[in-house]
């Protein structure tokens, strides 16, 4: 249930998973249209995930660090940064 919020929040409020997860689409159509190999198809949707993931992970600390302070923190600037 959390997971499930989490993934709509970060999908509802962050442009780049939107994005993300259209290219990712269309990279699957494609590896289909072109027959790709099992093989290929799993590295694929292995790579994409780690994609979606670590943007989640971007969008977890950029939601933290805002709810710390709204004020300008060179600490949190720079964590957001990186």
């Amino acid at each position: 249930m959390n997971a499930g919020r989490g993934i709509w929040t970060a999908t509802s409020t962050q442009l780049n998973i939107r994005i993300h997860l259209i290219i990712a689409s269309l990279v699957l159509f494609a590896a289909v249209y072109f027959n790709l190999s099992i093989d290929n198809v799993v590295h694929l949707v292995m790579m994409i995930s780690l994609v979606i993931v670590t943007e989640m992970f971007n969008t977890a600390l950029e939601f933290l660090s805002d709810a710390v302070t709204r004020d300008m923190n060179p600490y949190i600037k720079m964590a957001k940064d990186v």
